[in-house]
């Protein structure tokens, strides 16, 4: 993302204003009658933000007020009319020297419809004043409205939570916290921002969020018929969940907008999926944008955009990482080169170098195989150089990727009692209920790792899993006999499996003869194995169990579909026999219930032991069976258990 030197334009919806004066010596008032005095403030200019607005849009007014007397003054009001309609008054305080003058600042609430035209005049009340001429002044402002869009609603304002501190897009940079000026939405329904992208053939838009737990959704108006339909959503109800993370999304530009014609809209909310443009939700903001396409004279712009691995932490092989360089101007410059440098402890093991010839207002791929045989951290650079770089800021980017001589597995599972429909719930790291040794020692698992922890590392950490790895021919024969390696590590809320870090991916120090399958165990969940084998790209072991039944042995009898296309494991297994059962009510749940606690009885993982374990997880789920290969090759449900 292109950060430019750009003022971010912020809507503010109550009244307020802000004093600024120039500090001016007196010496600096030129006088031509030293010995005469006389009053005189008088109003120079004023000054609107922008000319294009939306909605119930605020505007930031500035009158330049000026001491034009020979003593210094205080106490005097100055008040703004628009259409010869009063708005607001303030009176003036502080001393105003002789010479000096003062940008008053307003930010009053006003409504401009799409035919307004508004006079503004701004006057100065000073007692004695002896020269009323320049008392006032007054400039007509033309408003370029747009209200097309439909007007979005929310019942709370923004500081009730589903803000955002910050959003980019292209070269608008506009820091748009809330918390920061709570008291500017407590009293209104919703909070707009307006601005204006200028672009050439695509843009990024980068959201951060101000508070935890943020949904958002994004329209273009791709056919600029100011109507935002399912069609044109660019973003379908994405989730931020803590404070401070990024958003980042791509798109293009269609060739046909010219001018301000194309606008985009980001809508968020604190409690559920903003899923229509203008709908009414409880708290949030909306933040609409003009694009305006570049076109004519203009900056030329070759640029690194990315670069892209594997995995921050890989196995020694040969691995690709992956730079992304563009040309992002509105000249048919075409021709620059790029670097590649990689170097471990300040030295160069690794250089290429490549011509690229783009069109502009595009990017090309740019891929490099560099062997990194040893463990260690290296330094991974791309450089663009061209004699038209228009921001050098822009010209180079790098990351690091630690090197290991061990197995790195990255896998991805959910779990159906804590999942809410995009992320598991963290309740058991909340009520501070997740142990810090590993729980798995006892039977049926009766494993002997010593995992254990100070502390629990990560927020995101909703509970401890088994982890065994099984070599192979095919997974029919992945019996507990073929058992290579096991680990107790932490699953994270977005389905991320890690080491006791909380950060990392798994790391095994083990061979492969035949073929890798991966198994995960979880204490009241069934447990489920890859149906096929885990083969090893770019230096990792990457699986992902969430993205469809075919990746569970067994299918669609080993997993279930939590949300639509997201699979996960079946809660309910109590006992952790590799089958739902009466067991599992009878000896687990009801000799639990009423209680809290680190319990196998709380399928939902929700710390408490009621009926929303049984009638939601365990009633709909009895009967189902395991689908880990058994070594007796029992068969529950067309599916192997282990022993």
């Amino acid at each position: 993302m292109k950060k430019r030197n750009i003022l971010p334009f912020i809507l503010i919806i109550f009244l307020s204003s802000v004093l600024h004066t120039k500090a001016i010596e007196k010496s600096d008032f030129p006088s031509d009658n030293k010995d005469s005095t006389f009053l005189d403030i008088g109003v120079d200019n004023i000054f609107v933000g922008r000319q294009k607005q939306c909605y119930f849009r605020l505007r930031k007014i500035t009158a330049v007020v000026r001491n034009h007397g020979t003593e210094p003054v205080s106490n005097f009001d100055i008040l703004i009319y628009r259409n010869d309609i009063l708005i607001t008054t303030l009176t003036k305080t502080t001393i105003l020297y002789p010479g000096n003058f003062s940008d008053i600042v307003f930010f009053p609430y006003i409504f401009f419809s799409n035919t307004d035209s508004t006079c503004l005049k701004v006057c100065v009340i000073l007692p004695n004043d002896e020269n009323p001429n320049n008392d006032y002044y007054e400039k007509s402002y033309p408003m370029v409205i747009d209200s097309s869009l439909c007007n979005p609603q929310y019942s709370h304002g923004c500081n009730f939570g589903g803000s955002i501190s910050h959003i980019e897009m292209s070269y608008l940079s506009i820091d748009t916290t809330c918390f920061y000026n709570l008291n500017w939405y407590e009293s209104y329904d919703y909070a707009t921002y307006c601005g204006t992208v200028h672009a050439y053939g695509y843009s990024v838009i980068k959201l951060i969020a101000e508070t935890d737990s943020v949904y958002f959704s994004g329209w273009i108006d791709f056919n600029e018929d100011h109507d935002l339909t399912d069609n044109e959503k660019v973003i379908d109800c994405e989730f931020l969940e803590f404070a401070g993370q990024e958003y980042s999304f791509e798109f293009v530009i269609p060739e046909c907008v010219q001018g301000q014609n194309m606008k985009i809209r980001i809508r968020t909310c604190t409690n559920e999926c903003p899923d229509h443009p203008c709908a009414l939700y409880y708290s949030g903001v909306t933040l609409d944008f003009w694009v305006y396409k570049m076109g004519g004279a203009c900056g030329y712009d070759a640029s690194v955009d990315s670069i892209l691995v594997p995995n921050p932490v890989i196995e020694a092989s040969e691995i690709i990482p992956t730079a992304i360089v563009g040309n992002h101007n509105c000249s048919n410059h075409n021709a620059f080169g790029t670097d590649i440098r990689i170097l471990k402890e300040n030295n160069l093991i690794y250089y290429s170098d490549y011509e690229v010839s783009l069109c502009h207002n595009s990017t090309e791929i740019v891929q490099f195989n560099p062997w990194l045989a040893d463990t260690g951290i290296y330094v991974v650079n791309v450089c663009v150089h061209s004699d038209w770089v228009n921001y050098p800021e822009d010209n180079c980017k790098e990351i690091e990727v630690t090197v290991v001589d061990k197995k790195v597995l990255v896998l991805k599972v959910f779990l159906e009692g804590c999942f809410n429909g995009i992320l598991m719930n963290n309740t058991l790291f909340i009520e501070d209920d997740i142990p810090l040794n590993q729980p798995y020692f006892s039977a049926p698992w009766n494993y002997s790792g010593t995992e254990s922890v100070d502390s629990i590392p990560n927020s995101n950490v909703i509970d401890w899993v088994l982890v065994e790895l099984r070599d192979t021919t095919n997974v029919e024969f992945a019996t507990e006999n073929t058992i290579i390696s096991c680990q107790a590590a932490f699953l994270l809320r977005d389905g991320t499996i890690t080491g006791i870090d909380g950060k990392t991916p798994l790391l095994f120090d083990v061979d492969i003869s035949n073929n890798l399958f991966v198994v995960i165990k979880h204490r009241n969940h069934l447990g489920i194995i890859s149906s096929i084998p885990i083969t090893r790209n770019n230096g990792i072991f990457y699986y992902d169990f969430t993205l469809s039944k075919d990746q569970v042995f067994g299918g669609e009898n080993a997993c279930k579909e939590l949300a639509p296309g997201i699979w996960g494991m079946i809660g309910g297994d109590g006992d952790a026999n590799n089958q739902i059962g009466n067991a599992d009510k009878n000896d687990v749940w009801a000799v639990q219930a009423g209680t809290s606690g680190y319990l196998s009885g709380d399928f939902t993982m929700d710390v408490q032991v009621n009926n929303t374990d049984k009638n939601d997880i365990w009633a709909p789920n009895c009967g189902k069976g395991g689908q880990v290969p058994d070594e007796q090759n029992k068969i529950i449900y067309k599916s192997y258990v282990p022993r």
